[in-house]
């Protein structure tokens, strides 16, 4: 998420949340086919400047919008008034 906010493209396993983090915006390969996989990602970016800087634009408006400090604690607020909601 931290380089996703300076606006870098990324490439990540897809494994754990990183599905639900890049979506769109990055590049996502498996890790079973680690290797050539990444060395093919990692063309792609070097290769093609415009793509590089799309994929970074979009992943630092997917940061902004949906993990922002604000959108977390509002998140998190929610969350705490349905367990209290509960109770």
């Amino acid at each position: 998420l931290e380089a996703m906010a300076c606006g870098c493209a990324v490439i990540a396993t897809d494994a754990g949340a990183d599905r639900e983090a890049l979506a769109d915006a990055g590049i996502l390969i498996s890790p079973d086919e680690l290797e050539p996989q990444l060395r093919l990602a990692l063309q792609l970016l070097v290769t093609h400047a415009d793509f590089r800087a799309s994929l970074g634009a979009r992943a630092r408006a997917r940061v902004l919008q949906l993990f922002s400090l604000d959108t977390n604690l509002r998140r998190l607020i929610a969350l705490y008034q349905e367990i209290e909601a509960n109770y």
